[in-house]
């Protein structure tokens, strides 16, 4: 069964499995589209519809590409023909949106599926580039379900009318207006139902919300009926002498003859911000028959006093005897059957009473059941044994509402829960001034403003942000934040707060009134006060996690119970996170972790922590190695925080044996997603330890090498191989100078003796190898031939006797820029054999390895095929770095076949999904060879985006990705007049590719817009062409060189000599040139798709 999710991301689940690699694409897309048409799609439509901006060849290779991938993973679902594409009139599937056709039943079960729906959401998940047809079917999609929703929710709210539900109906009509806020019928629906209930303040409320909202979107006033709804609420709410939205029913004799009216006013020191959300869900609550008591639960500091006489100032008119606040946060912590009684004389206090002692509940409620009162508790977790007076007031003052500030819940049957956290703040680094009205800077700002009255909010939006984000909106945090800008500079508070939240754990020259939010270690020493033992002890150890954990986690290492779980969670000391995880707030976490390194127990606990992570990294990372099971790896992922941790303590007690069992999988979840700089100084904090074997160190400072590699740090990729092979007594590579003499030596070798490295095992075999390996391609980048071949040859002499897929080929690889071709060849063809027994990732290595090989050596359909099969199995395992190369390989390897459409299909891929899964690398090889494609293909002047080049540039250091980049560059500046520019990349070309003169295939497309460029500028040139000429001259000369290396780069080199030659003045010459080319093509290539783009400019073109 096909199930789809289209409201928010657009998801597929076949079978109860997800199908990630379709969540949010364009393939997805498609095939809802043609879901939903019901019948058969033309392949014409299909293409104006998502590739609308394409040319035709273009577009329809694009969507031969798409239904190769719908049937690889819905082969049951799609059918296609030559003309039209359709889905199975069988097969059975089902999409959310159907919920919205269900009927409704009497009693409106269907209903709360109804409500649940995100019509507005539809398709929101979804960002098609160049598909504006689509973009219009979808725009008209979302205004046609938003009509036909509207009119399902008004048939629900007529249903529930008429079964005399208002409660109901005003919840449906709610989602109405979320949906149309300008639909004057449906406020008026609203305002008569609150009338209904009795809750015409509630209806006052919503008329005024009706009269913005008209003003904001029609600039219209609320029309007659309207009007009459309001008067009859101002009525209502008259008749019951101002009685509180909340008291629907009368009930007894009003109060206010015995008590004084009291009002509760907002304090005004602090500003007003970030809560109306919360507001009105209290208000909401206490304006319904339901809801007697409200707890308002959170942390010290989050803002629940501010919130609670926000609420009784707005609420106080509506309530017959005014509402009292009461003040408990002076009490001592009390517990028993005095506990109450204490609370009853404050209440009373707070009232202007006084209580006949033995009696205070019995009197207390006397006074207050005839009435219709708000009454506010503040800070009860002092006093939290008095709750069953509180459930006693509840039960029996029928006219009483009770609002409630507590650390932590009540525990009472009748309670409703308003859980407080931070205030929302941008998901950004990037400040704007739209974010000054974001709730958690903007609260700062005007705090900031009050300590420093010039405070620029724009020149120092950038630090905001990053203090809204350490303190994760807390308004404490923020607000002791704020008064240290009377000493420091907003950069200095942030870049302190960035490194821990110790600052505010000491008081400013300023302090508040309240001494307990003087700083958050008083905050939180008040609510460790208030726990039990058991409880301190697993609070104290669960702050040590970072990124959250699972319960399970929290039982494994820190010996607590669910019990003690659910009551750290009830009291605000614990918070929910995302997907059934726990977590503590960073402001809370420092300050228990000082709780745990005073216990005595900080050794042991963090001993437990890294055994069960490590146990935990260890079973997954082979889960995922041996079955490239994806939950496992997202399990991990979850957990890196916390293996962060483990790492520092493994570091810092020096405990090797447990580091070198961490680091395999912890290295290999770094890399899987990019993180090498982070990666880099883990490892180099690891040998930097005392007392490392050597294996150990040797094996880390291959890693080491590796990921300098990965960052386009060579020298430092160097020396760390370097000092691998030292470990190993390997002799130094940079004495010497390798000559013939070693390519005599290898060739004998070859013949039957080969070379073996003195008393090494297998795995220090292996070890030598790759070091080798590595260096010899940083001399291939750094251009230095003799340590190359060197290099090389011992990694192969090496590894000769191993049957390892992925060594052998990177010997093929290696061999094949040697003279040694056959000897290559046969490496190639072991390592092939081999792949049956390599498990997945090695498969993967190896087929990226022998795509390299296969493409270097002109074999061009073989290493489409292994490219093919590589990028499919690093997908699957999340590498996106590597399936981005396999990607970009396929593409080249289609190119130098001619067939120029399926090479922009995987171009296009390339942009589009290292985009989605944010993956630099891939997008920019997408991106720069897409461009070099429209530059050659292209009628008129190609898009290319220089901003976005450079910004992906900028983090992808590689220098055939630059030499390719500086290519496109100079082609885009010859093809739009700008001369100058485009000899000034050509010379940066040149000297880049002198640095590393042993390139890759990738650097053939940076040739090629070189070389074009110069053809166009020598076509326009009228003036000295001798500068000219020796720049192409120099340029042409270094192709030849480049291609003299690999035999896929030849017809594409000597072709442009061919141009270069007739665009300088030897046009015979060239065309000759040009004809030997052609003709020698081999059978395979297409003719057409080679030479395309590749051309002299017309006469008079500019």
């Amino acid at each position: 069964m096909l199930q789809l999710q289209s409201l928010g991301d657009l998801t597929v689940v076949v079978d109860g499995v997800a199908v990630p690699s379709l969540t949010n694409s364009k393939a997805a897309a498609l095939w809802l589209y043609v879901a939903l048409t019901g019948g058969a799609c033309s392949r014409a439509l299909l293409c104006r519809m998502f590739w609308g901006e394409l040319d035709e060849a273009a577009s329809r290779a694009n969507l031969r590409f798409v239904l190769t991938r719908l049937r690889q993973e819905l082969p049951a679902y799609v059918q296609a023909d030559r003309t039209t594409v359709r889905v199975p009139a069988d097969a059975g599937w089902n999409l959310d949106l159907f919920a919205l056709d269900a009927p409704l039943s009497a009693v409106g079960e269907s209903i709360p599926t109804l409500l649940a729906l995100r019509i507005e959401n539809f398709l929101g998940g979804l960002r098609l580039r160049k598909a504006p047809d689509f973009e219009d079917w979808l725009s008209l999609q979302r205004e046609t379900l938003g009509g036909k929703y509207l009119g399902r929710l008004d048939e629900a709210a007529t249903a529930l009318r008429a079964a005399g539900d208002h409660r109901g109906e005003a919840e449906v009509l709610r989602r109405c207006l979320s949906i149309a806020p300008w639909s004057e019928p449906h406020h008026q629906a609203l305002i008569r139902s609150y009338i209904d209930m009795g809750q015409p303040a509630s209806a006052i409320a919503q008329y005024e919300a009706c009269a913005k909202a008209l003003r904001r979107e029609l600039d219209a006033a609320p029309d007659a009926d309207t009007l009459a709804l309001y008067e009859s609420a101002l009525h209502a709410d008259s008749a019951v002498d101002a009685a509180p939205a909340a008291c629907m029913t009368a009930v007894g004799t009003s109060g206010a003859q015995t008590l004084p009216v009291r009002r509760v006013t907002l304090d005004e020191t602090l500003p007003w911000v970030g809560r109306s959300e919360e507001q009105a869900r209290i208000v909401s609550l206490l304006s319904s028959a339901e809801a007697r008591v409200v707890t308002l639960v959170g942390p010290g500091g989050i803002g629940k006093t501010h919130l609670a006489l926000a609420v009784g100032a707005l609420l106080s008119a509506h309530f017959a005897d005014g509402a009292c606040f009461v003040d408990l946060s002076d009490l001592a912590p009390q517990t028993g059957a005095e506990c109450a009684a204490l609370v009853a004389h404050r209440v009373a206090a707070a009232l202007g009473i006084a209580l006949p002692a033995g009696r205070e509940r019995e009197s207390l409620l006397e006074v207050l059941a005839p009435g219709r009162q708000l009454l506010i508790l503040d800070n009860f977790e002092q006093v939290a044994d008095a709750r069953d007076l509180v459930a006693t007031l509840a039960r029996h003052a029928t006219g009483l509402r009770i609002l409630v500030t507590s650390r932590h819940q009540l525990g009472l049957a009748t309670e409703w829960i308003v859980r407080l956290c931070g205030l929302p703040f941008p998901d950004t680094e990037r400040w704007t001034p739209e974010l000054r009205s974001a709730p958690a800077p903007s609260l700062f700002c005007e705090l900031a403003r009050r300590q420093q009255p010039g405070f620029d909010a724009d020149a120092d939006g950038v630090h905001v942000l990053r203090i809204c984000r350490a303190v994760e909106g807390y308004p404490l945090g923020l607000v002791l934040a704020a008064r240290w800008l009377a000493t420091l500079s907003c950069r200095d508070v942030a870049d302190r707060l960035c490194a821990g939240a110790h600052v505010l754990g000491e008081a400013p020259a300023t302090l508040p009134e309240n001494p307990r939010h003087s700083d958050m270690a008083s905050v939180f020493d008040h609510s460790w006060r208030l726990l039990e033992p058991a409880e301190q002890q697993v609070l104290s150890a669960l702050c040590m996690c970072r990124g959250g954990f699972t319960p399970d986690s929290a039982l494994a290492f820190c010996g607590g119970t669910l019990t003690i779980l659910a009551g750290l969670t009830a009291k605000s000391l614990l918070q929910p996170a995302r997907h059934g995880r726990l977590d503590v707030h960073p402001l809370l976490r420092d300050f228990g972790e000082r709780k745990l390194l005073h216990s005595g127990a900080n050794g042991a606990v963090r001993d437990a922590h890294a055994r069960h992570f490590l146990a935990l990294l260890q079973a997954g990372h082979q889960r995922f190695e041996a079955h490239a099971d994806t939950v496992a790896l997202d399990a991990l992922r979850a957990e890196q925080g916390n293996l962060r941790v483990v790492f520092d303590h493994l570091v810092s007690s020096g405990a090797i044996d447990a580091l070198a069992r961490l680091l395999p999988g912890l290295c290999a979840l770094y890399r899987m997603q990019g993180w090498f700089d982070e990666l880099a100084g883990l490892l180099q904090r690891a040998l930097a330890m005392q007392g490392l074997p050597s294996a150990c160190a040797s094996s880390w400072q291959l890693w080491l090498s590796d990921v300098f590699f990965q960052l386009g740090r060579h020298a430092e990729c160097r020396a760390a191989a370097l000092e691998c092979l030292a470990r190993q007594g390997d002799i130094d590579m940079e004495q010497g100078s390798p000559n013939r003499h070693m390519l005599r030596e290898f060739a004998r070798t070859l013949n039957g003796r080969w070379w073996r490295h003195g008393n090494l095992d297998a795995d220090a075999e292996v070890l030598v190898s790759r070091a080798h390996n590595r260096l010899a391609q940083v001399y291939f980048f750094e251009g230095d031939r003799p340590r190359f071949v060197a290099s090389s040859l011992r990694s192969i002499n090496i590894v000769r006797a191993g049957s390892r897929p992925e060594h052998l080929a990177s010997g093929a690889l290696v061999l094949s820029y040697t003279p040694f071709k056959s000897e290559a060849a046969r490496y190639a063809a072991r390592a092939e054999r081999c792949l049956d027994q390599a498990g997945m990732a090695e498969q993967a290595w190896t087929h990226e390895q022998l795509c390299l090989y296969r493409l270097a050596g002109g074999d061009l359909d073989a290493a489409r095929g292994h490219g093919q099969t590589g990028a499919d199995i690093f997908w699957r395992l999340r590498q996106y770095r590597n399936w981005g190369e396999c990607t970009a390989l396929m593409s080249y390897a289609n190119d130098f076949a001619g067939r120029l459409e399926t090479a922009r299909t995987h171009m296009l891929t390339l942009c589009e999904e290292g985009r989605r899964v944010r993956e630099a690398a891939s997008e920019l090889w997408g991106l720069l060879a897409l461009c070099t494609m429209d530059l050659r293909v292209a009628a008129s002047t190609p898009h290319v985006d220089l901003h976005t080049i450079d910004r992906l540039a900028a983090r992808v250091v590689d220098p055939n990705t630059q030499l390719l980049r500086h290519g496109v560059l100079a082609w885009w500046f010859a093809r739009t007049g700008r001369k100058a520019e485009a000899l000034s990349s050509i010379d940066t070309f040149c000297r880049v590719f002198d640095r590393a003169t042993m390139t890759s295939i990738y650097a053939l497309n940076g040739f090629t817009g070189c070389a074009m460029a110069l053809v166009v500028v020598a076509h326009h040139e009228t003036g000295d062409r001798r500068a000219l000429v020796a720049a192409g001259e120099g340029l042409i000369g270094r192709a030849l060189r480049f291609a003299r290396l690999l035999p896929a780069a030849r017809p594409r080199v000597r072709y442009l000599q061919a141009l270069w030659w007739m665009a300088s003045g030897r046009r015979t010459r060239g065309e000759r040139r040009l004809a030997r080319v052609l003709n020698d093509l081999p059978a395979d290539i297409d003719r057409a798709g080679f030479s395309a783009g590749l051309h002299l400019p017309r006469e008079g073109s500019k």
